[in-house]
């Protein structure tokens, strides 16, 4: 036991326990007490002199003791205490009546200790409470009105406790709570009515509890219009996995936005629709593999300044996803994007810092636009010179910085064009020039030989009508004599190939004399004899010009094989060519025919 009553302004002491009911202290203001081994608090009046022992005391730290409880009445001499702080003790009790007297208190530290349980009269009497922390404290449950006496908190702190009930009532009668705190806990489930009368509320926080959300249930934020900030990171185990169309219907006024670190199974920004006027929005560590994104879209956020979208999922930026003007800052850390548009100004134009690190962006020609819009753009890269490229054949397998990788290839695709087409039209004038002049008759010779040969095929596919054959049925012309129709047809050709069959030695209207006449008498040569079969001699003998014509020249005779029929062809042709008789002769003669 010490008396203190020396100290004016502060005093800390190696005590085991500290009774102040001796002298007033008028002129102590603050006494710090913490770091000792304190067990037992006693601050009352002076029985003999009715005045508090610590009259104009407000502020009073005891931290780092032993209390295992607090009595009734301890503080009632220090009527006019502001702060309070009780933290890292052993508190495991708490007199309903232990803060009796204490009606200018605003702000009480009670974290890091073990009192397990509160009650709607424990803080009775607190009327002008604003701060009120008890996270670490090994709080199980919340019940109804159980700081219904609080009328003036505007922090409530119950963080780091095992909580996994709050009764519905149990925040009612906080006017006045802007912020609380509700992280690493184990709560399930947001009761229904949990925060209806909490309109001033500006921040929760909800951080690395077992909260789900499903389909089909009320919100769970109804009654926090006013709310700025929502903290729904590291829900546990694995995170809370989907977001409900509408989760955060209720929260027109929410600005601040935290999802990091909940495996997401899809990305659906549906329910992102209804903040309208959403300035910030982190979803750092959402991934849950490769992004699938149905609905993921930010262009209805029209007040969006900052997105953090660090292990998102991304393999490319898309304009459908970010078309968002007012967007200012946009972090896309620790995805698998390998390709940045360089257009991105145009989609984003209000966009000032962009982080793009630990990215697999590849040095290749398809980032060197990108590359040059991030060294002349007003947008700034975050430490884009020290940016580098993964391992890859582009590089040599060496790890190269982004801003240097691009490969030496990268050009504008007109240049390139140009300088494809420029060297082609060197190349055909340099080697036409070149051959023409080494191999001009060898060109020539083949140009004219290819040229024969392809006449000759032509013509023995059916090319040209170098013959024409009249049928009695089909070019006579209809009442006109028979002889009249043979004479005309032998006028108008230049040679008349005479197909001699065995039938035509029976058949008397096709005879050979209106030939043979033009032959003897004007003496030109017009007929080319081709016999199907060999002429029988006594068939000849009835003919007797056509036996003179046999004898004097050359006819032209079928051969049994068909490989040879197309010799007789080419003769025919040869026949009807105009040239001297002697050079048709020795052009249309063949072996083992009859001269």
């Amino acid at each position: 036991t010490a008396n203190c009553g020396t100290f004016q302004k502060s005093a800390t002491c190696n005590l085991f326990s500290c009774v102040l009911s001796l002298q007033p202290l008028k002129f102590l203001k603050s006494l710090k007490l913490d770091y000792n081994h304190i067990r037992d608090l006693h601050f009352c009046s002076n029985h003999t002199q009715q005045h508090p022992v610590l009259p104009n005391l407000i502020s009073l730290n005891l931290q780092h003791n032993h209390i295992f409880f607090i009595t009734a009445g301890a503080f009632r001499g220090i009527p006019r205490l502001r702060k309070l702080y009780l933290a890292e003790n052993s508190i495991g009790s708490i007199n309903c009546s232990a803060f009796f007297g204490l009606k200018h208190l605003q702000k009480l530290i009670l974290f890091r200790n073990a009192i397990k349980a509160l009650y709607n009269v424990t803080f009775q009497g607190l009327s002008q409470l604003k701060v009120l922390k008890l996270w670490n404290s090994l709080l199980k449950s919340v019940y109804n009105e159980t700081f219904g006496s609080l009328p003036s908190l505007h922090v409530l702190d119950l963080g780091r406790n095992i909580l996994e009930y709050i009764a519905p009532g149990a925040f009612q009668g906080f006017p006045q709570l802007r912020y609380l705190y509700l992280d690493r806990n184990q709560l399930a489930v947001v009761v229904k009515r949990m925060f209806l009368n909490l309109g001033k509320l500006q921040v929760l926080d909800l951080v690395s509890n077992n909260l789900r959300f499903c389909n089909g249930v009320s919100p769970a934020f109804q009654g926090l219009s006013g709310l700025k900030a929502l903290k729904h990171q590291k829900q546990q185990p694995y995170g809370i996995h989907r977001l409900p169309g509408n989760v955060f219907w209720g929260l027109w006024n929410l600005k601040q936005l935290f999802l990091s670190s909940n495996k997401l199974y899809s990305l659906n920004s549906m329910p992102l629709f209804l903040l309208h006027n959403f300035t910030y929005l982190e979803m750092r560590d959402v991934c849950n593999g490769k992004a699938q994104m149905p609905n993921a879209r930010f262009s209805s956020l029209s007040k969006l300044i900052t997105s953090v979208l660090e292990n998102f999922g991304l393999t490319e930026i898309q304009t459908d996803i970010f078309n968002n003007p007012p967007l200012w800052d946009l972090v896309l850390t620790k995805n698998m994007i390998q390709t940045i548009p360089s257009d991105i100004d145009k989609f984003l134009p209000r966009l000032h810092f962009l982080d793009i690190r630990f990215n697999p962006l590849a040095c290749v020609c398809a980032n060197e636009p990108f590359q040059l819009w991030a060294i002349h753009s007003r947008v700034h890269v975050i430490l884009f010179y020290y940016i580098k490229c993964p391992p890859s054949r582009a590089t040599n397998n060496k790890m190269e910085f982004f801003v240097h990788g691009q490969p030496a290839v990268c050009a504008d695709p007109a240049e390139f064009l140009a300088f494809i087409i420029s060297t082609t039209v060197l190349t055909g004038v340099l080697g036409g020039g070149l051959g023409y002049g080494k191999g001009k008759w060898y060109f020539l010779y083949g140009y004219y030989m290819l040229r024969i040969w392809l006449k000759d095929i032509q013509l023995q596919n059916g090319g040209g009508r170098p013959c024409q054959l009249c049928l009695h049925h089909c070019d006579f012309q209809a009442g006109q004599t028979i002889v009249s129709n043979i004479v005309e047809a032998v006028y108008s050709s230049r040679k008349t190939p005479c197909v001699v069959s065995p039938y035509y030695f029976n058949n008397e209207w096709c005879s050979m004399e209106v030939a043979l006449y033009w032959l003897f008498d004007e003496h030109n040569d017009l007929l080319v004899l081709l016999f199907l079969e060999a002429p029988p001699t006594w068939a000849l003998s009835s003919f007797h010009k056509l036996r003179r014509v046999v004898h004097q020249r050359t006819y032209l005779q079928r051969p049994s094989d068909p490989c040879h029929h197309g010799y007789i062809l080419s003769q025919l042709r040869v026949a009807r060519r105009d040239s001297s008789a002697e050079s048709s002769d020795r052009r249309a003669r063949k072996p083992n025919q009859n001269p």
